[in-house]
């Protein structure tokens, strides 16, 4: 019974802060201190390494920790806290994956045999495969529509979207057709250039600016409407008439992706052929 007793009182004693003091290192002063005055400096590292500390007596309440320290209950255990390193405010969230917002890049797409495989700008679809059901066909002679234009008239398909500005200062027609609705038309331009407007260049000049600024290329062919005239292309981008008239020089262009180029090219070529200048 007595042996009972004394190993009693040992455990209230530690449990309760009454028995040795602890191994936790205490709060380092502040310079200037007096307790600094005249003592050594220390050998240590100056690190601290995290320990465990009894929570103190009654009097001193809630146990103390080193600075960079604080204190976590540990139930069940003799010693009632420890001191655990602080986390750093600066340090990254363990919760967000070092992935987050990196965007994976979409997998290769194989297309089935009978379809064609499209590259699109759609963000969600980047590669569509195309069944031959999909593929616009090329407008057939029946489809076609005669334009009728002050000094100028020419062939297009009909159902191809026309923007009309061609009694504007710059004159101008744009027809588009955009076959797979991913914002890459096809489309054709009649522009023309008159000298009696402002700042007006020549077609020589035109030719030139072409030429060194977009890299084409000068191609021969036939005249358009019996007119001299100058072709410049872009190998699987587009292609240009320059076809001088009385007033100046008006501008016949064509464009296209790359994979749908030669495809539509017969529509500007029908296109030059059909055109008549008054």
């Amino acid at each position: 019974m007595q042996f009972l007793g004394v190993a009693a009182a040992l455990w209230l004693s530690t449990a309760w802060g009454f028995g040795p003091a602890s191994p936790c290192p205490e709060e380092s002063p502040a310079a200037g201190d007096p307790r600094t005055q005249g003592e050594p400096p220390s050998s240590e590292s100056g690190k601290t390494e995290p320990c465990q500390k009894s929570p103190g007596t009654f009097l001193q309440g809630v146990p103390r920790c080193p600075k960079g320290y604080v204190s976590v209950a540990t139930p069940g255990r003799l010693q009632l806290f420890r001191c655990e390193r602080a986390a750093r405010r600066d340090a990254p969230s363990a919760a967000v994956p070092a992935s987050a917002g990196v965007r994976t890049p979409p997998a290769p797409v194989n297309c089935p045999p009978g379809t064609e495989r499209r590259i699109t700008e759609d963000p969600f679809e980047p590669v569509r495969c195309v069944s031959p059901e999909e593929r616009a066909p090329v407008p057939s002679a029946a489809q076609y529509q005669r334009r009728r234009l002050p000094g100028a008239s020419f062939e297009v398909p009909r159902d191809w979207h026309m923007d009309d500005a061609w009694n504007e200062e710059a004159s101008s027609v744009y027809f588009r057709f955009d076959p797979r609705k991913d914002g890459r038309p096809v489309t054709l331009t009649l522009s023309r250039r008159r000298r009696s407007e402002p700042g007006y260049t020549d077609m020589r000049a035109a030719v030139a600016k072409e030429k060194e600024w977009r890299q084409a290329l000068e191609e021969s062919g036939a005249e358009v409407a019996g007119r001299p005239t100058v072709r410049l292309f872009i190998k699987g981008e587009s292609k240009t008439a320059f076809i001088e008239t009385s007033e100046g020089y008006l501008t016949a262009a064509y464009s296209a992706p790359p994979d749908l180029f030669e495809r539509y090219l017969p529509v500007y070529k029908r296109m030059l052929q059909s055109l008549r200048v008054r």
